[in-house]
């Protein structure tokens, strides 16, 4: 539990060493778009009802009440890091929302209650299995993909090239 604050202290702070490379923060964001890809429909709208509300939020209470209210309007049924790029997708959303409009000093706690409270939310959700163990698995997991995503279309190329090449050699 206390990686998840390590964790979520990176994700609002870009000096952290988990933003270092291809940190855990970077396979966050890589999550996020590959569950954005899957559903971004379903993304494009959850971005445009925050910004509604962001709106009518003008204190840095108001924005941590809209992201609390974000979380709890999360699907149900979710896997668990479809779960957690969600988590930290309207968190980001609402954070842009709320460093526009806050003054600095403002902005600065909404930051640090919004970091305690997404470590908190992180903690009820998953408890003893959002582990460093857990985090570390995730970052190599997305950099697994990141990388066999980087390397399929070349693959799909010399596939084609090689089929193209056959058929003129018929």
């Amino acid at each position: 539990m206390k990686f998840n604050q390590e964790v979520c202290k990176a994700f609002f702070n870009f000096d952290s060493g988990l933003n270092k490379g291809d940190g855990i923060v970077s396979s966050i964001y890589g999550l996020i778009g590959r569950n954005r890809s899957l559903n971004e429909a379903y993304f494009k709208n959850l971005e445009r009802r925050i910004e509604r509300e962001a709106t009518l939020c003008k204190t840095n209470t108001s924005f941590h009440n809209l992201l609390i209210m974000c979380w709890t309007n999360l699907p149900d049924g979710c896997s668990k890091w479809s779960t957690i790029a969600m988590l930290f997708f309207t968190t980001d959303t609402v954070d842009k929302f709320a460093r526009d409009k806050l003054s600095l000093n403002e902005y600065k706690w909404f930051k640090s209650t919004a970091e305690d409270t997404l470590c908190h939310e992180l903690d009820l959700k998953y408890g003893d299995s959002l582990t460093k163990y857990a985090w570390d698995v995730f970052n190599i997991s997305e950099h697994t993909i990141a990388q066999k995503s980087k390397q399929s279309i070349p693959d799909i190329i010399l596939g084609c090239i090689f089929f193209y090449s056959v058929y003129q050699l018929l």
